[in-house]
Protein backbone atom coordinates (compact mmCIF):
# COMPACT_ATOMS: atom_id res chain seq x y z
CA UNK A 1 0.00 0.00 0.00
CA UNK A 2 1.18 3.49 -0.65
CA UNK A 3 -0.22 5.10 2.48
CA UNK A 4 1.75 5.40 5.68
CA UNK A 5 -0.29 4.82 8.88
CA UNK A 6 -0.64 8.54 9.71
CA UNK A 7 -1.67 9.34 6.15
CA UNK A 8 -4.23 6.51 6.14
CA UNK A 9 -5.85 7.95 9.27
CA UNK A 10 -6.46 11.35 7.66
CA UNK A 11 -10.23 11.73 7.36
CA UNK A 12 -9.80 13.24 3.90
CA UNK A 13 -8.57 9.84 2.70
CA UNK A 14 -11.73 7.99 3.81
CA UNK A 15 -13.02 5.73 1.09
CA UNK A 16 -9.75 5.50 -0.79
CA UNK A 17 -9.34 1.91 0.35
CA UNK A 18 -11.57 0.81 -2.55
CA UNK A 19 -9.39 2.58 -5.10
CA UNK A 20 -6.20 1.38 -3.39
CA UNK A 21 -7.34 -2.24 -3.69
CA UNK A 22 -8.07 -1.84 -7.39
CA UNK A 23 -4.82 -0.04 -8.05
CA UNK A 24 -2.88 -2.78 -6.27
CA UNK A 25 -3.96 -5.10 -9.10
CA UNK A 26 -2.47 -2.67 -11.62
CA UNK A 27 0.68 -2.25 -9.52
CA UNK A 28 1.13 -6.03 -9.38
CA UNK A 29 1.06 -6.20 -13.19
CA UNK A 30 3.32 -3.15 -13.58
CA UNK A 31 5.73 -3.08 -10.63
CA UNK A 32 8.00 -0.62 -12.43
CA UNK A 33 5.53 2.27 -11.93
CA UNK A 34 5.79 4.19 -8.67
CA UNK A 35 2.71 4.53 -6.51
CA UNK A 36 2.98 8.30 -6.99
CA UNK A 37 2.77 7.94 -10.77
CA UNK A 38 0.06 5.30 -10.51
CA UNK A 39 -2.19 7.57 -8.44
CA UNK A 40 -1.60 10.56 -10.70
CA UNK A 41 -2.34 8.48 -13.79
CA UNK A 42 -5.50 7.08 -12.17
CA UNK A 43 -6.68 10.60 -11.34
CA UNK A 44 -6.08 11.75 -14.93
CA UNK A 45 -8.06 8.79 -16.27
CA UNK A 46 -10.89 9.52 -13.81
CA UNK A 47 -11.06 13.18 -14.82
CA UNK A 48 -11.15 12.31 -18.51
CA UNK A 49 -13.73 9.53 -18.04
CA UNK A 50 -16.05 12.02 -16.30
CA UNK A 51 -15.95 14.35 -19.30
CA UNK A 52 -13.02 16.47 -18.20
CA UNK A 53 -10.06 17.38 -20.35
CA UNK A 54 -7.32 15.00 -21.41
CA UNK A 55 -4.23 15.68 -19.29
CA UNK A 56 -0.90 14.61 -20.73
CA UNK A 57 0.78 12.15 -18.35
CA UNK A 58 4.45 12.45 -17.57
CA UNK A 59 5.90 9.82 -15.27
CA UNK A 60 8.96 9.92 -13.09
CA UNK A 61 7.61 10.60 -9.60
CA UNK A 62 9.31 8.79 -6.75
CA UNK A 63 7.50 7.35 -3.77
CA UNK A 64 8.19 8.71 -0.30
CA UNK A 65 10.25 6.31 1.74
CA UNK A 66 9.47 7.82 5.12
CA UNK A 67 6.30 9.10 6.75
CA UNK A 68 8.14 12.34 7.59
CA UNK A 69 7.91 13.25 3.89
CA UNK A 70 4.10 13.32 4.05
CA UNK A 71 2.24 16.57 4.67
CA UNK A 72 0.50 16.85 8.03
CA UNK A 73 -3.10 15.69 8.33
CA UNK A 74 -5.75 18.35 7.90
CA UNK A 75 -4.34 19.97 4.76
CA UNK A 76 -6.83 18.27 2.44
CA UNK A 77 -10.43 19.50 2.16
CA UNK A 78 -13.05 17.90 4.40
CA UNK A 79 -15.94 16.90 2.13
CA UNK A 80 -18.31 16.83 5.12
CA UNK A 81 -17.97 20.64 5.29
CA UNK A 82 -19.62 21.10 1.91
CA UNK A 83 -18.71 22.15 -1.59
CA UNK A 84 -17.71 25.72 -0.70
CA UNK A 85 -15.10 24.44 1.77
CA UNK A 86 -13.63 22.19 -0.95
CA UNK A 87 -13.58 25.12 -3.39
CA UNK A 88 -11.94 27.37 -0.80
CA UNK A 89 -9.16 24.85 -0.07
CA UNK A 90 -8.41 24.08 -3.71
CA UNK A 91 -8.84 27.73 -4.66
CA UNK A 92 -6.25 28.65 -2.05
CA UNK A 93 -3.94 26.08 -3.64
CA UNK A 94 -4.65 27.64 -7.05
CA UNK A 95 -6.33 24.50 -8.41
CA UNK A 96 -9.46 26.40 -9.44
CA UNK A 97 -9.76 29.34 -11.74
CA UNK A 98 -11.31 32.33 -9.92
CA UNK A 99 -14.31 32.21 -12.30
CA UNK A 100 -15.11 28.67 -11.11
CA UNK A 101 -15.04 29.55 -7.43
CA UNK A 102 -18.64 30.74 -7.32
CA UNK A 103 -20.16 28.00 -9.46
Amino acid sequence: MYLFPLEAKDGANNGLDIARKRLEQVKAKHPEISYADLWVLASYVAIESMGGPHIEFRGGRKDATDEKACPPNGRLPDASKGAQHVRDVFGRLIFLKPTLKNT
